[in-house]
């Protein structure tokens, strides 16, 4: 669980920049995004306590506490601020994904995968939502299921997200592959992993690279 959670962390600390435009016209939880990006967690939560006490009904509020719960490792609290965010406006793709990443955090997978699911429907060209589909199937150990969404994710990402998202997402896929014993695809991904500048995939490469020259 821990270590799942640490994945949970890191995967959100690379697509935090990711805001959708819809957050931009809301300057409350905007600013409250800003607070939680410049790591500041008690000012960001006490100006959204404060917000929601006037505005108890603006679902990108609740989206915000959630955010800022789910750094904190207050995750069951988060959980339950984002689904009363998507209660309130179930059209935001966004707002099923971090409800499914606080429902996958909490091992609830099969209601996380329902997430992740309806964010894809909402809105598919969001490539961080494949990555975190596709780590919910290797931790459930579907790793050709997640081998997919993996490819899926890397293909329309290579020209778009940030090389510390890519970066993860080739460190996962190499993960991905090990397991279906494809020991050179995951060598060659764990190689790009760490090319990008994602720093575990030189320890994969040394552990279990060195048969075939890596």
């Amino acid at each position: 669980m821990k270590q799942h959670y640490l994945f949970i962390l890191i995967f959100l600390g690379l697509i935090f920049l990711n805001h959708l435009p819809v957050f931009s016209q809301d300057s409350t939880s905007q600013k409250a995004l800003n607070l939680l990006e410049e790591g500041q967690l008690p000012e960001a939560l006490q100006y959204l306590e404060n917000a929601l006490r006037a505005e108890k009904e603006n679902a990108l509020l609740y989206y915000a506490r959630g955010r800022v719960l789910l750094q904190m490792g207050e995750t069951r609290q988060a959980l339950s601020d984002f689904k009363k965010s998507t209660k309130l406006n179930k059209q935001i793709a966004e707002l099923f994904f971090y409800q499914a990443v606080a429902q996958d955090s909490l091992n609830k997978l099969e209601e996380a995968l329902q997430d992740y699911n309806r964010a894809i429907r909402l809105d598919d060209k969001q490539p961080h939502y494949y990555v975190a589909r596709g780590h919910l199937f290797y931790k459930a150990k579907d790793y050709q299921t997640a081998l997919s969404n993996l490819n899926y994710a890397l293909q329309m990402s290579e020209q778009e997200q940030s090389t510390a998202q890519n970066g993860y997402a080739y460190y996962l896929r190499a993960l991905t592959k090990y397991f279906l014993v494809d020991t050179y695809g995951a060598c060659k991904d764990w190689r790009e992993a760490y090319k990008l500048g994602y720093e575990p995939a030189r320890t994969q490469l040394e552990q279990n690279c060195r048969e075939i020259g890596d």
